[in-house]
């Protein structure tokens, strides 16, 4: 399995334990599902992403509730963006690896307590936020390319980081000094 993909595989993880309700932000509530017979809905945008002058955007439900989106910005760089339930704006993603989502954006997303410690500092270009009720999930690369994973608490407390091939996020990805897998604190 290509070092990649089971990146990925572990950034997946993370997300699902961190897709909690998320803080209470503005927003305007999503558009009702789409059922089986009917084409997918229009979804109404948070506040957020309208100021940001998202366009040519398209969307879908996601399995677990929520709704998937995806768009151009102004500048032409194009996004994924993740909603809770109840349209509340819970993730960010940059589509393209050498895209770095506009600082605007992940302002808003990013709690200044996060902002404010030192690994948050090493991240040069973010591709990817995730917020949720136990924290804030981070995947940026840092100034010399390396890929760079944060998890944080609200509070900005730094729970979890990898750089390059020292990113050990997931389900059981923890080693211990033997080799073995489990869950360490």
């Amino acid at each position: 399995m290509s070092r990649k993909l089971t990146t990925s595989i572990a950034l997946s993880a993370l997300l699902a334990v961190l897709a909690a309700p998320v803080l209470a932000q503005d927003a305007a509530p999503a558009a009702p599902q789409a059922t089986a017979e009917a084409p997918a809905q229009t979804v109404t945008l948070p506040q957020i992403l309208k100021d940001a002058g998202l366009t040519d955007v398209t969307s879908d439900q996601m399995r677990r509730g929520g709704t998937r989106i995806r768009g151009t910005l102004p500048d032409g760089a194009k996004i994924g963006a993740m909603l809770a339930e109840d349209g509340t704006l819970r993730g960010l993603r940059a589509q393209d690896e050498s895209t770095a989502l506009p600082s605007a954006l992940v302002d808003q997303l990013v709690p200044q307590a996060v902002r404010d410690n030192a690994v948050y500092g090493q991240i040069d270009k973010l591709g990817a936020v995730f917020t949720g009720e136990r924290g804030v999930m981070l995947a940026g690369k840092d100034a010399q390319g390396n890929d760079l994973r944060a998890a944080f608490a609200q509070d900005g407390t730094l729970i979890r980081f990898g750089r390059g091939d020292d990113m050990h996020f997931g389900k059981g990805g923890d080693k211990d000094h033997d080799g073995k897998r489990g869950h360490h604190g």
